[in-house]
Order: C-alpha cells, then structure tokens, then sequence
C-alpha cells in the first residue's frame, strides 16, 4: 500500500538506553562482589602467612667469605623455580604464599628447616648465607630477597 510504513521501518528509541540500564545494573551486581571475593582471598592469604611463617629472631646472616672459610657446607641443594636453597643437615618442607599477603599477583616460595646449620640460597638478586647453626629455621623469599627466622612449623 502506497503510503503506510512498516513497523520495522521505524526509527528505534529507547533500545541504547535498555543497553546501558544492562551494563549498570551489571556493575552494580558484578563490582561490590569482586572486591568483597578480594578482600576475602587477602585475608585467607594474610591467615595463611602467619600460619607458615612463625615468630622467631632473624636468623644470623654471614658473608660469602666466612662461608667459604666454613668447615660446614649447604651440600643437600633443591630449586623452587628462581630459588636455589641448600642446606647442610635436617630435613625440609615447602611450599607457596602469595606476594603481599595477596595484594599482588604471584607467589613466592617458603620453606621450614628442621636443622640446616647453614643455608645458603640463590635468587637471581643474589646470593645468601645464613647460620641458624643445628636449630629450625624457616626461609622465605618474597620479590627475590630471602628472609630467614630461626622458628619452624616443619610438619613433616
């Protein structure tokens, strides 16, 4: 019929706004439950800190020379991806914590001792030695630093 318009033919209103109404109501639902699964993995990360690295005195460090001049050496030798730990004696447990207690991506490894004497460990920032002499120690090695207490939650 000459004259008559299509429905199709008709210009639409209103559809990007139905659009935006999906993508905020979508926001609304998706932002608060992020960050609150986000808080949440930061303070299962933080609780699982705590638990496998335990309260201790630093453990002593020494320098590359007195090492060498040592009649003790880290012979038992492992890596955790960049990590090279060795010890002289005991046994050993290890695992991962997150970087920040979960304020950032990655891990980094954390191992307990049950009586290494000496430990000397390699991360591509250097080399490390420390002396918790025949006591537990444990070692962790966030951003490629390690950090040594002379405390174990070794459960081996």
């Amino acid at each position: 019929m000459p004259g008559s318009k299509n429905i199709a033919d008709r210009p639409r209103r209103g559809g990007w706004r139905f659009g935006l109404l999906i993508v905020v109501l979508a926001l609304v639902v998706a932002v608060p439950f992020g960050v609150f699964s986000w808080q949440r993995r930061i303070e299962r990360e933080t609780a699982k800190t705590k638990a496998q690295i335990p309260a201790g005195a630093p453990c002593p460090s020494i320098t590359k020379d007195a090492y060498a001049a040592s009649p003790v050496k880290a012979t038992q030798a492992f890596a955790m991806d960049e990590v090279r730990f060795a010890r002289a004696y005991g046994h050993v447990e290890c695992g991962y914590l997150a970087n920040d207690n979960g304020h950032s991506l990655g891990d980094f490894p954390v191992c307990a001792f049950t009586s290494p004497a000496v430990l000397h460990i390699t991360t591509p920032k250097g080399e490390f030695y420390f002396f918790p002499s025949t006591g537990p120690a444990t070692v962790w090695v966030p951003h490629g630093v390690p950090q040594c207490v002379m405390a174990s939650n070794f459960k081996g």
